[in-house]
């Protein structure tokens, strides 16, 4: 079994660390700049932290789906699903001469 291996540049962790500094800024947000005016804008409903927990939800889930499926852990199948003697297969298929004779030009 190959090494399992993670790639910080992967776009589910780059998206659940961008999803993570959101949330906890709004969560932030929330306990210190959060006064009855703006409770009163958005009908009593603490929208920061809402929509900030929300967030932090979503971001843990892309990291969880991240440290579960690391990209890479496919052994040796290539990105078609097929296996690399098949796609070899169809390589050659491809170079060959068109079934009618005419050129490919």
């Amino acid at each position: 079994m190959k090494a399992r291996t993670r790639s910080l540049a992967d776009i589910r962790i780059v998206i659940g660390a961008v999803l993570t500094i959101i949330g906890l800024f709004l969560i932030i947000c929330s306990a210190f700049l959060n006064g009855p005016d703006e409770m009163a804008k958005t009908g009593g409903v603490n929208a920061n932290l809402w929509s900030g927990l929300g967030l932090t939800v979503i971001a843990a889930l892309m990291i969880l789906w991240w440290t579960a499926s690391p990209a890479g852990e496919s052994g040796d199948e290539n990105i078609t699903g097929m296996p690399e003697s098949e796609v070899e297969k169809g390589r050659q298929r491809d170079r060959r001469e068109p079934v009618d004779g005419r050129s490919a030009r």
